[in-house]
């Protein structure tokens, strides 16, 4: 059974509850390939994408269209859980 992770999205001067709803794929981390789909946990070092949803609506963009406004930070109990790209918005 999984159960959502409540964390804090950080994006540019955005401070924003979110919720990890969805480990949706481990990546290799050198190519970008998928290794497993639907991985039950994560561990430290490793690359994923997961599915977030927030509380309202926010404005992002995607990192290959524009480095700077594509990055963001997870946090959780004042520590960083994650530093990720927006791959879709």
């Amino acid at each position: 059974m999984w159960y959502e992770c409540k964390v804090v999205l950080h994006h540019q001067s955005l401070v924003e509850p979110a919720v990890i709803t969805k480990l949706a794929s481990l990546l290799n981390k050198s190519t970008g390939e998928v290794i497993k789909q639907n991985p039950r946990a994560l561990t430290k070092g490793v690359t994923a994408v997961v599915d977030l949803r927030l509380q309202r609506a926010i404005c992002v963009e995607e990192f290959k269209n524009d480095k700077e406004l594509g990055r963001f930070l997870l946090r959780s109990g004042g520590k960083t859980l994650a530093a990720g790209n927006v791959i879709s918005g």
